[in-house]
Formats: C-alpha cells, sequence, structure tokens
C-alpha cells in the first residue's frame, strides 16, 4: 500500500517497477523492494507529493453519495442514492463543522487532547503517508461525532473560547 500510494510515477513505470516487485523470491524481498519505490517515488518526484496529499484530503472529506450521484452518475437504485446521501453526506457535512468548533473551541481537556491527537495522527497516516477510501473514514467518524457532541454542548453551556484549546 505505501508503494502503490507514493510511487508518484507514470503508468509505465509503474508496471515495471510491479514486475521487480512480484519477481522477489520471498515476502520480505518484495516488502523491500516496494517500500524502496515508494521512498525513490517521493525523492525523485518531489513536486508531485502536494497533489497527492492535496488530491487524498479532499477524496477523504467528500460527500460520496452527492459524487456518485452527480459526478460519477453511478446508477443505483433511486432508494440506495437516497439513503447514501441522508445516512452518509448529512451526518459528514453537519459533523464536520461542528468537530472543528470542538477542536478550536472549550476549555482544554485530556479528552480534547486526546480526540485531537488521534485526529491528526490518523488523517496524517491515511492521507499523507498511505492512501484512502472513503470506508477508511469509518475509523475517524466516532471522534467526529463525539466531538460534534462536545461543540453543541460547549455552545449550549454558552462557553465561548476564541483560542485552539488543546
Amino acid at each position: 500500500n505505501i508503494w502503490w500510494a507514493n510511487n508518484l510515477v507514470d503508468r509505465e513505470t509503474y508496471l515495471a517497477q510491479e514486475r521487480v516487485v512480484h519477481s522477489q523470491p520471498t515476502s520480505d524481498a518484495k516488502r523491500a523492494a516496494a517500500l524502496r519505490f515508494a521512498i525513490e517515488g517521493v525523492r525523485n518526484h518531489p513536486e508531485r507529493f502536494p497533489e497527492k496529499v492535496s488530491s487524498s484530503f479532499w477524496h477523504f472529506l467528500r460527500p460520496e453519495g452527492l459524487q456518485n450521484l452527480l459526478r460519477i452518475e453511478r446508477s443505483l437504485e433511486p432508494w440506495r442514492h437516497a439513503g447514501s446521501v441522508i445516512l452518509d453526506d448529512v451526518p459528514l457535512l453537519l459533523a464536520l463543522p461542528l468537530f472543528a468548533a470542538f477542536l478550536a473551541g472549550g476549555r482544554p481537556s485530556p479528552a480534547r487532547a486526546l480526540i485531537a491527537l488521534w485526529t491528526a495522527y490518523y488523517v496524517f497516516m491515511i492521507v499523507v503517508v498511505f492512501h484512502n477510501e472513503i470506508r477508511y473514514r469509518s475509523a475517524l467518524m466516532p471522534f467526529v461525532f463525539a466531538g460534534s457532541a462536545g461543540a453543541i454542548s460547549t455552545f449550549a453551556s454558552g462557553e465561548r473560547r476564541t483560542r485552539l484549546a488543546i
């Protein structure tokens, strides 16, 4: 996965790398070759890395139901499109701003620090180091929903902070 996500080369070069990786005699040798190609990809094409990170970040946050309905125009049954938009996209789009408010406001606490650190670590690993698929968002969403509830609680209590409260 790390090689696939960070090869940063054209398709022909990637296929040549793939032949080299698969020709290795052991799993350890295959892993070593793949890691070498990943490191070389980032080292040899650093100008491509920011685009990879940006693309991965926005892919990670995009509303997938709307993506499938409006952009890809996947032909699913209407109830599947509706279910995806209502049960996946709407909670995501409502929770993300609240989660950002939770991270930025309120009283510092160990729970807030833990959620902020986990979020930073997870997003870094998925977006920067590896690649992402929408299903990888499922490990983050419980923290996003908990943080969103924390933001609602903070707003309801009338407490306001303007500095980052981690």
